[in-house]
């Protein structure tokens, strides 16, 4: 007897009767979540999370909650029911050829032993402990009730992170607009109108006009004396 049949002797993972009782889908695809991840609640490559190894638009399609705050992959139950539903599809797809659906669940190469069942010959010699096998159980044995107040914590948390978020952006849009207020007195302070000499006019009319000082002008224009001239062009400050 080889490894597997010495395992599904000993070991009755509690989603497998899900599988046989409620999907009947046969003992074959809970081997898929060995391929994947070797039963590994936590298992994450890439996209794909949890036992079964689910993408969010999968996960999603099939009623799973997966976003910033909280991934259903990681609930061996909910997983178990959403992978089942994607294998029905496959299997009404593929006209109930399970090698075929499980070809495409797990899209890796498979082979036949000699019970019957599709493994991958580097998964055959893994093998499920005690501990694995409580934490197995006791992750799928979660209440509704447990679920949803964990639900609850994760929007708790995630409504704390966007009021966080919301205030910082409020804080940083304050500040963005007192700089550019800032910004904007530094320009009318530093810019400069343009007086051109008239006939009669002296640096003392032209000071009184402007409501500033003869050497103030004399400053900005790098006058030496109070001599103008008729269409001379005057630098003056706001």
């Amino acid at each position: 007897m080889n490894t597997l049949c010495i395992i599904l002797a000993t070991i009755t993972l509690p989603w497998s009767l899900m599988f046989r009782e409620e999907m009947s889908l046969g003992d074959n695809v809970v081997w898929a979540a060995m391929d994947i991840s070797g039963f590994d609640i936590n298992y994450k490559d890439g996209t794909r999370v949890g036992i079964w190894g689910l993408t969010p638009a999968i996960a999603r399609n099939y009623g799973l909650r997966v976003d910033k705050w909280i991934d259903e992959r990681y609930d061996v139950k909910r997983s178990s029911e959403a992978a089942a539903l994607y294998m029905k599809e496959l299997l009404k797809e593929y006209k109930n050829d399970t090698t075929r659906a499980l070809l495409a669940f797990v899209n890796t190469p498979f082979r036949q032993v000699g019970d019957g069942r599709w493994v991958t010959p580097g998964r055959m010699r893994r093998n499920i402990t005690k501990e694995k096998h409580q934490e197995l159980t006791e992750a799928y044995n979660i209440t509704d009730d447990e679920r949803a107040c964990r639900i609850a914590e994760a929007d708790s948390i995630r409504n704390a992170q966007m009021m966080a978020e919301q205030a910082e952006i409020a804080q940083q849009q304050e500040i963005h607009k007192q700089i550019a207020q800032q910004i904007k007195q530094q320009d009318e302070q530093n810019a400069r109108t343009v007086h051109v000499v008239r006939k009669g006019e002296t640096l003392g009319h032209i000071a009184r006009r402007y409501n500033c000082t003869v050497n103030q002008i004399k400053q900005w224009n790098n006058l030496k004396s109070d001599i103008i001239q008729i269409g001379q062009k005057l630098k003056i400050r706001k």
